[in-house]
């Protein structure tokens, strides 16, 4: 399988690598102590690791992970949503500490994050989303014997593009797009067709911390 690249109707950069270099600016090196995004839709019910104690201090799973950072020209978020079935998760204090594991489907770019009546959240102006990321043999964070990959071994592919991305440090998500065969250096589509986005939801917002 491969990944697809589709683009919103206001989309205007000369090429992927020129998005990003715009996206980063509304992005900052985070630490633990600071509030940068927000799990989003439902719990996982059976996480890897149990939390315990730490469980209690907020919400450290959801079907989607979602960020929104601002500059001068306003703000731009982001959308990480979790494969069929699958979840993200944070494992916070529990071992492996501060590590984010689960199976990414598609990553999305926006602006204004707004709710619906169903309690959704979605872009009201999506950008451009990377979507099949699940089909290309990420190992979601989990190693063989099915343990979390602790985010030091530089081996977790999910927290790797998680914290990347809240930390404007998209150098290991483009990598993964170029060596997934997407050309970064125009508005490559993959195996999609350059139309306009329809939304994605999501189901609840609420605020966390992630160490970088």
């Amino acid at each position: 399988m491969s990944i697809q690249v589709s683009y919103g109707a206001n989309y205007s950069y000369g090429s992927l690598n020129d998005f990003f270099t715009y996206a980063s600016e509304f992005f900052t090196d985070t630490t633990y102590d600071e509030s940068i995004g927000s799990f989003a839709g439902t719990e996982n019910p059976d996480p890897i690791v149990d939390l315990g104690f730490w469980g209690s201090f907020g919400t450290f799973s959801g079907t989607q992970f979602v960020q929104e950072g601002t500059s001068s020209d306003g703000s731009l978020g982001f959308i990480i949503q979790a494969a069929d079935g699958s979840y993200l998760d944070y494992t916070f204090f529990s071992s492996p500490s501060h590590t984010i594991y689960g199976e990414i489907a598609s990553i999305s770019f926006g602006y204004g994050i707004t709710q619906d009546a169903n309690g959704e959240y979605s872009f009201t102006d999506e950008l451009v989303s990377f979507d099949g990321l699940d089909t290309i043999g990420l190992n979601a964070g989990i190693d063989a014997s099915g343990n979390v990959i602790d985010r030091t071994t530089g081996d977790n592919t999910t927290h790797n593009i998680v914290d990347g991305l809240k930390d404007a440090e998209f150098d290991y998500f483009t990598t993964l797009l170029s060596g997934n065969g997407i050309d970064l250096t125009l508005n490559d589509t993959g195996a999609a067709s350059f139309a306009s986005l329809d939304t994605i939801g999501v189901s609840s917002f609420v605020e966390y911390e992630l160490v970088a």
